[in-house]
């Protein structure tokens, strides 16, 4: 009988009773176990023997180090994100400026007029075009009146010249003008 108590008392100290939330738990549990062939107990074990190995400490280690570089990641990626957003926002600024400034150069100064290349290449090179694809080809907004009346007072200059003719819809460029 001695034999047998000490037996016992050895199988009472490698054993573990746990306790979970609720049922749902435990049903998934044996779920698991069942579809992996397993009884519970022997499911529960492996994986209590998996997180206890070495191998389980190097991978939550690796995990860890996985977790700060992908914070380190999402923080470089916002600052990096408000950053573009800050550029954009120059680019557009400076897009702007530089249309304004190209309006004030094609403005009429002094009984001296500049015209837009990007006007003159547009009707040389096709024909012809509306108001609207011109504006388009310069890259002037058509809801920026300043720059838009530029534009047509370049036109009525270059017609004025008898470079240019405006047939109530197009712009055409006289054959036969100086290149």
């Amino acid at each position: 009988m001695a034999g047998r108590q000490n037996k016992k008392g050895k199988i009472s100290e490698r054993t573990v009773w746990v306790y979970f939330q609720n049922e749902e738990i435990v049903q998934r549990l044996k779920e698991i176990a069942d579809r992996e062939g397993e009884s519970v107990s022997g499911f529960v074990k492996r994986l209590v023997l998996r997180y206890l190995s070495e191998e389980y400490e190097e991978r939550r280690r690796a995990e860890e180090e996985l977790a700060e570089k992908l914070g380190a990641l999402e923080e470089e990626n916002a600052r990096l994100m408000e950053e573009n957003r800050y550029l954009r926002l120059a680019v557009k600024k400076l897009e702007e400026d530089v249309r304004r400034l190209t309006v004030d150069a094609m403005s009429p100064r002094a009984g001296m007029r500049r015209f837009s290349r990007d006007v003159v290449e547009f009707l040389r090179e096709r024909g012809k075009g509306t108001l609207d694809e011109i504006l388009r080809y310069a890259g002037v907004d058509n809801e920026d009146t300043k720059a838009r009346e530029a534009i047509v007072r370049q036109l009525e200059a270059l017609a004025g010249y008898g470079v240019v003719k405006y047939d109530g819809r197009w712009w055409r460029w006289v054959d036969g003008a100086h290149s």
